[in-house]
């Protein structure tokens, strides 16, 4: 069997195809159209009815911020839409308002429940001046009133602010902040720039200088073991030379002279 192209029947063939392609996307755009209403109007019911809105918050992490005072501010929240509630401008508020406070970050859940993160600064020393107030290694101060009893609080030094200038306390944070140990009745004093200086108990000035503190607190160290060992008092330790420690006013200590003149 012979078979003949016709290209009449080819061209209306063609055409037939192409209209019904044309009615299959009509159809397609139809159906999305109406999904798209539907959809839209659903948002706007939900908006309506409140099914999207937050309906509780959570303040987590923070020891030295008030939680009441902090709920007070994230709570403006509460009934706002979840995806516009405003959440950097509630944390600013919140890093404003307590100086404690170095991070807020917020954490949304689709169940319209949101978590406030807290992480807050750690206190480097108690300013001498105010018990109550601390400074952290970027240079914040912040009150502390709500810290608890048991924290690191107890184990602060203090720091000398009277005085000194901008870069001497930089350098006093950046002694303390190297230092291996410190201890509570420590007062470091940067009214000298260009040497920080520690006063231990009993008012013995330490010299660190200005810089290599980390060489500077093993030399300390060990001056301090030696003096111990061997039943020794100063008045003065100077670590500003390199590579040694000049003691002044050394003596012994007042219960092993009295047993040296009884012998």
């Amino acid at each position: 069997m012979t078979a003949y192209f016709d290209r009449k029947s080819a061209g209306r063939l063609r055409k037939k195809r192409r209209q019904k392609g044309k009615l299959k996307a009509i159809l397609v755009l139809i159906i999305f159209s109406v999904m798209l209403a539907a959809g839209f109007y659903g948002y706007k019911q939900g908006l309506k009815k409140g099914i999207f809105n937050i309906k509780q918050v959570n303040v987590k992490g923070n020891r030295m911020a008030d939680t009441g005072g902090i709920m007070e501010i994230v709570g403006d929240l509460n009934g706002r839409v979840l995806w516009r509630a405003g959440y950097k401008k509630i944390a600013a508020r919140v890093r404003q308002k307590y100086p404690a406070v170095k991070r807020s970050t917020f954490t949304v859940w689709p169940w319209r429940i949101v978590d406030l993160r807290i992480t807050e600064r750690k206190p480097l020393a108690e300013l001498q001046h105010d018990g109550q107030l601390v400074i952290d290694a970027e240079g914040v101060v912040f009150r502390t009133s709500l810290m608890p009893a048991d924290s690191y609080r107890e184990k602060l030094p203090r720091l000398r602010t009277s005085g000194a200038g901008p870069e001497g306390i930089w350098r006093a944070l950046r002694l303390i902040e190297s230092a291996p140990w410190v201890e509570s009745q420590w007062l470091f004093d940067p009214s000298d720039q260009n040497d920080i200086k520690l006063w231990l108990p009993g008012g013995v000035a330490v010299h660190f200088g200005n810089g290599h503190f980390k060489r500077e607190w093993q030399k300390l160290g060990e001056v301090l073991e030696n003096l111990k060992n061997e039943n020794l008092t100063v008045t003065e330790i100077d670590l500003r030379f390199n590579g040694q420690a000049i003691i002044k006013g050394q003596a012994l200590v007042q219960g092993q002279k009295d047993k040296t003149g009884s012998n």
